[in-house]
């Protein structure tokens, strides 16, 4: 899949973006973040939770983005997101964001089962709470679920049909 028709941003918040130790990560990230969303030519969703809204520097990025709060891990869990984005026409989606091993892959795992064609911005996924180098472990994991979507997909109407 090469044309991207939204991009999903999770949880890019002063909190989580706070968790990243080390280096200068934090800033680097976020400076990475806002640099990609300028060259975006789609939709972008920027979902938050609790803890925040978008970080002030990616407030600052002159586009646009639909903002979704959302109280669960997953972006798609109890959030007019799925619906905005069956409104607009979209089934392909790149998902970038904090954290790879909670909220991005619960994402990445609802997006498949609710049948969208998912990208990873691989480059744009961090997590703060497990060593750095399991990040690419986490990776792995989503992009196999990405692998396996007729299985998943299929599994889920099984059990919620």
């Amino acid at each position: 899949m090469n044309n991207i028709q939204a991009v999903i941003v999770i949880d890019v918040t002063p909190f989580y973006t706070s968790t990243l130790k080390g280096d200068g990560r934090s800033v680097k990230y976020i400076l990475e973040v806002a640099n990609y969303l300028k060259t975006v030519d789609c939709p972008i969703f920027y979902t938050y939770d609790a803890t925040g809204k978008p970080h002030s520097k990616i407030q600052k990025v002159n586009v646009e983005y639909d903002e979704i709060k959302k109280i669960d891990p997953s972006a798609f869990v109890e959030t007019d997101l799925h619906k905005k984005l069956q409104k607009r026409g979209i089934n392909q989606i790149e998902i970038l964001g904090i954290a790879a091993s909670c909220c991005v892959y619960s994402s990445v795992h609802h997006a498949v089962e609710l049948g969208y064609d998912v990208v990873l911005n691989e480059n744009l996924i961090e997590d703060g709470w497990i060593p750095e180098h399991k990040i690419p472990v986490w990776i792995q994991k989503m992009k196999e679920i990405i692998e396996n979507r007729e299985e998943i997909f299929f599994h889920f109407l099984n059990i919620s049909g």
